[in-house]
């Protein structure tokens, strides 16, 4: 196709009066957390931060937050729903709904592939590596061991170290397991494959079934991690029973007074998911919605995000 003088002219003329749209302005939201959620919160503000939402991290107790969530004093507040439960009486929960995903994550079983076993319940008088004191991934690991069986300091020997040390840990045979709830695939696992034949232990779905029955909640949902994703072997597809922990932003039942800052919100947290988060949230958002309850801005926010 020949484009003329005039053909040229008009579409520069076209080109410049067309509007631009105007750059999204950055919006700012405060978040409400306790010591142990402050970490997701601060990795969630740096992921989000690219995207113009500005995240204000606020270090709370979940009272204080709860009280500070229905006075509008913040937008949302941070809590797993183990503490959910155990820190907050039903009447007060019954004012909260589960806006956002933020991360979904995995109770990650490393251990080397000469030990024997591979089950949790096979660290039978085997040491193991909690992870931080304190952390989810200590809760967790006692759940999982209460679920099989063991107890620590009986059964396993068990330690907490830093998640960077867990690694040599396990390649320094100082342990023969160690765990860690994070995101698939976490650095921590990716680094202890790149220095040791490595192998993830399962946590199967009785397993899982009983340590719902110990925290009073089916909070606990079965999942599949590809193995190869952190052996480095493209022929290893098998796959292992793992544990998805969700944790949410819970927000008034009351609701909120622009739901389209809180859609700029969500979509800017689900432009962050990993492959693994898209693929975990039908079952996460199915099991929010029965226990915990969404609100209704997420819910239709959520409803058009999984048809794309």
């Amino acid at each position: 196709m020949r484009l003329t003088i005039y053909s040229i002219v008009s579409l520069i003329a076209v080109l410049q009066v067309t509007p631009q749209p105007a750059p999204l302005p950055t919006v700012t939201f405060r978040i409400g957390v306790t010591t142990s959620e402050l970490l997701i919160a601060q990795s969630l503000a740096k992921r989000l931060k690219p995207r113009k939402v500005e995240v204000i991290v606020e270090e709370v107790s979940h009272l204080t937050a709860l009280s500070a969530l229905l006075k509008g004093q913040v937008d949302f507040f941070i809590i797993s729903y183990p503490r959910l439960a155990r820190d907050l009486p039903v009447t007060q929960r019954s004012e909260l709904r589960a806006a956002a995903v933020t991360v979904v994550q995995f109770v990650h079983v490393a251990s080397r592939q000469d030990v024997a076993g591979q089950r949790v319940t096979d660290l039978k008088k085997k040491r193991a590596s909690q992870g931080p004191s304190g952390s989810s991934t200590e809760t967790d690991s006692n759940v999982a061991f209460t679920a099989v069986g063991l107890q620590c300091r009986q059964s396993v020997s068990c330690q907490n170290s830093d998640y960077l040390k867990q690694p040599e840990l396990l390649s320094g045979k100082r342990v023969e397991a160690f765990f860690i709830t994070d995101e698939a695939p976490t650095p921590t696992v990716v680094r202890a494959g790149q220095m040791v034949k490595l192998k993830l232990l399962a946590i199967d779905e009785k397993t899982i079934d009983r340590m719902n029955q110990i925290i009073g909640s089916p909070y606990y949902l079965a999942a599949a991690l590809e193995i190869s994703q952190y052996t480095g072997d493209s022929n290893d597809q098998g796959k292992t029973v793992s544990t998805a922990s969700i944790v949410y932003l819970a927000t008034s039942a009351a609701g909120r007074a622009d739901p389209d800052r809180t859609r700029r919100f969500l979509e800017a947290i689900a432009s962050t998911y990993s492959t693994s988060v898209k693929r975990s949230l039908p079952g996460v958002l199915g099991w929010t919605k029965t226990v915990v309850g969404l609100d209704e801005t997420s819910a239709s926010f959520y409803s058009s995000y999984l048809k794309k």
